[in-house]
């Protein structure tokens, strides 16, 4: 399970360009103060009334222990982008790492718990956040198939009575093979593919695999946008510690990225975090990702400023300095 929630975790921030993520998020019952409680009170009780008469299912019997319950919830992983400086897409992810109702002789009660978690959770951000919109995901890699299309008809209705009440919630599932699609493969394309390696009582990053890694860049990259796919690279490299002093010297070189990638900027440029921090809307940054990148020990911020034509120079450039 722990090992499912780092994969979404991984997943916000490579995919989705997340700066602020948590898993097990919670409720501080001491301090947080319950927002909108009419409307959420409302909501639900408009839910259990129109989910028993249409579908026979038995959400939400109680509305008051519905709202007392809201401060002990969580949610299992939550992602937050921010852009220029306010909050801009916010993720609430449940998920379920085990085989969901393989052996259930009801469906019916997998499919009204995986509803009430995610109402629950556009609740909790609703009313501690105070937030209208969001994207709610369930994410199960492996569910009964016989499951999948009446949830996803059930969860089709969801949106379309948020969008009545006025909120701005995407309902989303990622369900069997739509989750190794939308999630796996996207994140597997960038995960940090290495192992540790006890040396005279040190623990050595070695980097493994850089075929397999390259093959899977390769065959996936034109899912995802040219700069997050820059960034999500280079982030790995760095991580795997094959970014050596010479290499990011390079990336520094306006001419050699001119020549390797066809920039008219460096790829690479280093950066005083505290400098960053002072004035991260300063012009002279505005070619170059919102976030630092630490390598080696130093800050710096990445080129954003790409084009679908430079994708081939990028690939033939990773491909010498992987494939060996």
């Amino acid at each position: 399970m722990e090992n499912g929630e780092s994969l979404l975790v991984s997943w916000l921030r490579d995919s989705k360009n997340c700066q602020i993520t948590q898993t097990h998020w919670k409720v501080s019952s001491s301090s947080w103060v319950l927002h909108n409680e009419d409307t959420i009170e409302e909501v639900i009780t408009s839910l259990h009334e129109f989910f028993s008469e249409r579908f026979n299912y038995t959400i939400f019997n109680n509305t008051k222990s519905f709202l007392k319950s809201l401060q002990r919830s969580e949610i299992d992983v939550l992602g937050l982008e921010i852009l220029s400086g306010i909050e801009y897409k916010l993720y609430g992810i449940n998920s379920d790492f085990n085989d969901v109702g393989q052996n259930a002789k009801n469906i019916t009660p997998v499919i009204e718990r995986i509803l009430i978690n995610m109402t629950r959770t556009a609740m909790l951000i609703h009313g501690f956040y105070n937030l209208s919109k969001g994207s709610i995901i369930f994410a199960a890699p492996k569910i009964n198939k016989a499951i999948v299309k009446p949830l996803t008809e059930t969860v089709k209705v969801l949106n379309e009575l948020f969008k009545v009440f006025g909120f701005q919630f995407n309902f989303i599932l990622f369900l069997n093979e739509e989750y190794r699609d939308q999630i796996i493969s996207h994140t597997e394309t960038f995960a940090s593919q290495v192992k540790v390696v006890v040396s005279n009582n040190k623990n050595t990053i070695v980097a493994t695999n850089n075929q397999e890694y390259f093959r899977k860049v390769h065959a996936n990259n034109k899912l995802i946008e040219i700069g997050l796919l820059v960034r999500s690279v280079v982030r790995h490299l760095a991580g795997t510690g094959q970014l050596t002093d010479e290499t990011i010297q390079q990336l520094l070189d306006k001419r050699y990225s001119k020549e390797n990638f066809d920039l008219s900027t460096p790829l690479l440029k280093h950066i005083k975090k505290e400098t960053f921090l002072e004035d991260p809307k300063n012009i002279e940054y505005e070619r170059y990702s919102g976030s630092l990148y630490s390598i080696n020990g130093r800050d710096y911020l990445i080129c954003k400023d790409w084009d679908e034509e430079q994708r081939s120079f990028f690939l033939k450039w990773l491909e010498q300095l992987m494939v060996k």
